[in-house]
């Protein structure tokens, strides 16, 4: 039997797969109306929404804890192109890989990523775009445009009239999200409009002009998605340790794991500081020049190993971040300062 939905419960929300139609996910609190929606990716003229699915699978770890969502389609026009997911879910986060190729050995003639859209009633909206020092903010209180520019929002979170919070942000490949600005004849557009009660982000991080050949190959991009009530973080505890850095460095990780493999007890990895890095060799490429990557993704699959690692004797990792810093107020990194909890899949545990 295949599935038309998948709904995974998250400790008060509902994380919502759509098998068919305009979204890809849907987020709700108490099987409510939607307050954030993530919709499908446009490949040059032609939307995700026609794609004609061929995997659509869930996984749930052993502990129930994390499910992963394998998803694919063909969307059946021009040269036929082949959209890919993986979705991994847990501690109020998603991490989303999505691989978009032509099948018949065609080209990828522009990408529009899915589109960010926060719904309800929203207080205020934050957001970094890269290279700035500074999120933006602004009350909500009028329709209109926030931003538009060539230049990629790097994180976007949107505080609610209920005291929740919902936050977007890049995932570690942030140079593939800037890539247009390396390529003869490609751009970039990111727009952030309010209107109707809503907030939408499109992404078009690949538009080519009349005269460009596209490039002949696949592309990848990572998206991170993370919600929380308003509830204030517990107190930390456990023995901290500090690993200052670039997470995704390869040292950073060396002693993370050495650290958790020796350890009997709970560990609080303090003064966590997420930043934008440019050396290539951090992402398995180097001598590649700059290659701009942010490593808030992998604080979150390093927080995701440690406590399946430290769960089996009853510990667990927590992150604190530090005190002032940009992302302090990080709605994913708040998540990350907490334990991991039991996920339920909607269908079967009821």
């Amino acid at each position: 039997m295949v599935e038309d939905r998948f709904d995974i419960a998250d400790d008060g929300a509902v994380w919502g797969f759509p098998r068919r139609g305009k979204n890809f996910l849907e987020l709700s609190r108490d099987g409510g109306a939607a307050f954030f929606r993530l919709g499908r990716v446009k490949c040059g003229k032609f939307g995700g929404s026609s794609a004609l699915p061929e995997k659509f699978r869930l996984h749930r770890s052993g502990d129930g804890v994390e499910f992963e969502l394998e998803y694919s389609g063909v969307i059946p026009f021009g040269c036929e192109y082949r959209v890919m997911r993986d979705c991994r879910v847990s501690g109020g986060c998603i991490s989303l890989t999505t691989d978009i190729s032509a099948v018949t050995g065609g080209k990828v003639d522009g990408i529009e990523l899915e589109p960010l859209t926060f719904c309800g009633d929203m207080n205020k909206v934050e957001f970094l775009i890269f290279g700035e020092e500074k999120f933006r903010e602004s009350k909500l209180s009028a329709s209109g445009t926030l931003y538009a520019g060539g230049e990629v929002p790097l994180m976007l979170r949107v505080t609610y009239a209920d005291g929740g919070r919902c936050e977007a942000a890049l995932g570690g490949d942030v140079w593939r999200h800037r890539a247009a600005a390396a390529i003869p004849g490609a751009v970039s557009e990111y727009e952030l409009t309010a209107s109707g009660g809503e907030l939408k982000l499109t992404r078009r991080v690949l538009k080519y002009d009349a005269e460009t050949e596209p490039e002949r190959r696949p592309w990848r991009f990572n998206t991170l998605i993370g919600w929380n009530d308003g509830r204030p973080t517990p107190a930390p505890c456990g023995e901290a340790f500090e690993l200052p850095g670039c997470a995704m460095s390869a040292a950073s990780r060396r002693n993370l794991r050495s650290l958790v493999r020796r350890s009997e007890r709970s560990l609080n990895w303090r003064d966590v500081a997420p930043s934008v890095c440019g050396e290539s060799a951090h992402v398995s490429r180097s001598g590649r020049g700059n290659l701009a990557h942010f490593d808030l993704d992998e604080l979150l699959a390093a927080w995701r190993w440690a406590n399946r690692q430290l769960g089996k004797n009853g510990s667990h990792l927590i992150l604190t971040p530090k005190p002032g810093g940009l992302f302090a107020d990080s709605v994913i990194l708040g998540n990350l300062g907490r334990p991991p909890t039991v996920l339920r899949d909607m269908k079967v545990d009821i």
